[in-house]
Order: structure tokens, then sequence, then C-alpha cells
């Protein structure tokens, strides 16, 4: 008996309901299906559009891509060959560079003896003589 009266109040609450949407609604049936096909186009125009830009995205880093492998082996072989040639090059200097080096090297050394000798001989001359 209760689950009677239980279906009863669903059955009354589902039909004022469905009255009561009817009722209040602001768009006809033949307004609601225009403005569901107009958001359906919508959509599938906004996703044909989604799927141009990602095939467009796709060619350019494939493009991208394609340029990268042939122009990064030769970019690679110019650094070498400049680096190498840089090597070269600079050898001479450095190794000019390291001559005048041993020649301060070694005029920094007469420098340090003769200004020892200088104290030992002023010391000698400062003393007293007995």
């Amino acid at each position: 008996m209760k689950l009677k009266r239980l279906a009863q109040g669903v059955a009354i609450g589902l039909a004022s309901g469905f009255f009561a949407t009817l009722a209040t609604t602001p768009k006809s049936g033949a307004d609601v299906r225009a403005s569901l096909k107009a958001t359906s186009q919508n959509v599938k125009a906004k996703t044909d559009d989604v799927k141009l830009h990602a095939t467009t995205l796709k060619n350019s880093v494939a493009q991208l891509n394609d340029t990268a492998k042939n122009n990064i082996p030769s970019i690679v072989n110019d650094l070498k060959a400049s680096v190498t040639t840089f090597t070269e090059e600079i050898k001479p200097i450095a190794a000019n560079l390291q001559h005048h080096a041993q020649q301060m090297q070694g005029i920094a050394q007469e420098l340090q003896q003769e200004a020892a000798n200088f104290k030992k001989d002023s010391k000698k001359t400062s003393e007293p003589a007995s």
C-alpha cells in the first residue's frame, strides 16, 4: 500500500514538472530545434577550423624538421672548419707569446739576482772597517 502511494506521488510530481516546464519554456519546440541546429553547426565549424590549424601546424613542424636535418650538418661542418682554422692561425702567436714569457721570466730572475748582489754589496760597504 505504501508503494502504491509512492508511485502515485512520483507520477503526479512528474506530470506537474512536465506541465510546468511546458508552461514556462520561453521558446517553442521549433525554436529550440533551430537553436540546437545552429549550435551544432557552430561546433562543427570550430572543429573543422581546429583540424585545419592542426594540419597546418603538423606541416610546419615537418618542414622545420626537414630544414634542420638539411642545414645542421653543414653548420656543424662550417663550425669545425672555423675552429680548425682558428687553431692553426693561433699556434704561431701562442708560440711567440710563450717565447716572450720565457724571456721575461729570465729577465726577472736576472733582476732578482742583481738585487740580491746589490744587498750583499751594500751590507759590506756599510759595515765599519775594523
